[in-house]
């Protein structure tokens, strides 16, 4: 007799509505903002920088969901541009960086 690995261990998987998702990605974002302004308040280079990676791809992980949201939704030409929240995303970066210096 074989046993499955994982599945089936009794625990019913749940599955997330997109809506969700992109609500549980908004809050991440929010963790990893507070994340970075603490470590470039701390003088943490390094931990500022992995912060803004894994935000970074937080933001762009989010973005393609509220495309895909916005897809689903039968409209073909997104309000919301990728670029324009990456673009809007340096901006903020460059920001904190500015605020760190002064």
């Amino acid at each position: 007799m074989a046993m499955s690995r994982g599945k089936g261990l009794g625990r019913k998987r749940r599955e997330h509505s997109i809506d969700e998702l992109i609500e549980l990605g908004m809050a991440k974002l929010m963790e990893l903002d507070e994340e970075a302004r603490e470590a470039l308040e701390e003088g943490n280079r390094a931990a500022y920088l992995s912060t803004l990676r894994v935000l970074a791809l937080f933001l762009k992980t989010n973005a393609s969901l509220l495309a895909a949201k916005q897809k689903l939704m039968g409209r073909e030409k997104a309000t919301l541009d990728l670029a324009k929240i990456l673009s809007s995303m340096k901006k903020v970066v460059l920001g904190l960086a500015r605020r760190r210096r002064k």
